[in-house]
C-alpha cells in the first residue's frame, strides 16, 4: 500500500497543471480499484491449476444461479463447500498481501492456521497438470 501511495504522491508532485494532475490521479485510483493486485506466489501455491479453478468457479456459479427444473444444483455439496472455503482463504490472503505482507509470510500464516486443513482439501481439487 505504501508503494501505491508513493506512486500517487509522485503523480501529484510532477510537472503540469494541478487540475490535470488531479484528473490523472482520479483516473488512476479508479483503475486501481477495478484492477486487482496480482496475488503472485500465494495464488500459485494455493491454486496449482488456475484454468481448472476458474472453469469450476464459473460452472458452480452458473449451477447455483441457473438450477434445473427440479431446483437442484449439479455439484456435490461437499465439493461446493471445499471450493467456497478455498475462495475464502484466497480472499483472506489477498487482504494480507494488500496490507503489505509478503507472499511467503501469507503462505506461512495459512499453513499454520486453522485454514491448513481447508487449504489441503482446496489444493487437492485443482492439482497442477
Amino acid at each position: 500500500m505504501e508503494k501505491l501511495v508513493g506512486e500517487y504522491m509522485g503523480m501529484l508532485s510532477g510537472e503540469g497543471l494541478a487540475s490535470e494532475k488531479f484528473w490523472a490521479l482520479e483516473k488512476r485510483v479508479n483503475e486501481d480499484k477495478r484492477r486487482p493486485k496480482s496475488l503472485g506466489e500465494f495464488a500459485e501455491w494455493l491454486i496449482p491449476n488456475k484454468k481448472s479453478f476458474l472453469s469450476m468457479h464459473v460452472e458452480m456459479r452458473n449451477s447455483l444461479t441457473h438450477r434445473d427444473s427440479a431446483g437442484t444444483a449439479r455439484y456435490d455439496p461437499q465439493m461446493l463447500a471445499a471450493h467456497s472455503q478455498g475462495v475464502l482463504v484466497l480472499s483472506y490472503g489477498a487482504i494480507l498481501i494488500r496490507l503489505g505482507l509478503s507472499d511467503d509470510e501469507v503462505i506461512d500464516i495459512v499453513k499454520h492456521s486453522r485454514f491448513a486443513r481447508i487449504t489441503r482439501k482446496f489444493r487437492g481439487l485443482y492439482p497442477s497438470n
